[in-house]
């Protein structure tokens, strides 16, 4: 068992197969599930709320796409749009500039499955911009015992983090209530998280307490100055992509 990143997310990559099924979760253009695909030819469900960057999606191999928000209901929501489009989001509060609203089709994640005959999920990947602690606490013990691992990165940082703090550990506690594993790669903040079904990925107790003491403690600050830089040159490109693209329309 290795765990390892792609695209600022961490998760057991080895664990997946070509018949594995992955759902991304803010796909945003397609850079994780391009990525990810380089490793293995698995089946991946790209859902990015922003109709800008849906149409930008890179088309792969056996990928399904779709234009849909997921939170913790299943109606027409409104959807802010940032003048950065992969920080666009569900939540006004969101520390950003918007520059406009629109209304998109939205889902809860137990829904979007039963929809699309999905029966289990080898891994999950989320980065939505706020909306991941709705989406997790929809997450019943049920729907979560089809799910082998979550790759969520949380946002407390672009909105009041005294109030947003107290949200994630809630999510974190509830999923540690159903006998999930949960180790932040990001400690003390939460920009990467992973949730493993220790039913589909057996870690014994040892092989755990030396995970959370390596990643959380040691390795911790190391990552997060990673993972901002990731960050940063991800935006840099996709803000010249998005300039080059309205130029040459």
């Amino acid at each position: 068992m290795k765990i390892s990143m792609i695209n600022t997310h961490s998760a057991i990559y080895d664990a997946l197969s070509n018949d594995s099924v992955v759902v991304d979760l803010g796909a945003s253009q397609g850079a994780f599930s391009n990525q990810l695909k380089r490793k293995v030819n698995c089946v991946i469900h790209q859902v990015e709320a922003n109709p800008e960057l849906y149409n930008k999606l890179i088309i792969l191999d056996k990928t399904i796409s779709y234009n849909l928000a997921l939170s913790n209901s299943n109606s027409k929501v409104a959807f802010y749009i940032s003048d950065h489009p992969s920080s666009s989001s569900l939540r006004s509060d969101k520390k950003t500039n918007f520059s406009s609203k629109i209304n998109i089709q939205c889902r809860s994640l137990k829904t979007f499955v039963n929809e699309n005959k999905i029966q289990n999920i080898d891994l999950l990947k989320i980065d939505v911009e706020g909306a991941e602690i709705d989406i997790l606490l929809s997450v019943d013990e049920i729907l979560m015992d089809r799910i082998s691992q979550i790759s969520v990165e949380f946002h407390e940082k672009q909105f009041d983090t005294i109030k947003e703090i107290p949200k994630i550990n809630a999510v974190i506690n509830q999923l540690k209530s159903y006998g999930m594993f949960v180790i932040n790669f990001t400690k003390p903040h939460y920009t990467d998280v992973l949730i493993v079904n220790l039913n589909h990925i057996p870690i014994n107790i040892l092989k755990r307490f030396i995970l959370i003491l390596y990643f959380e403690y040691i390795l911790a600050s190391y990552r997060i100055l990673i993972i901002h830089y990731n960050r940063s040159k991800k935006r840099i490109v996709n803000r010249f992509k998005y300039i080059f693209h309205i130029e040459n329309k």
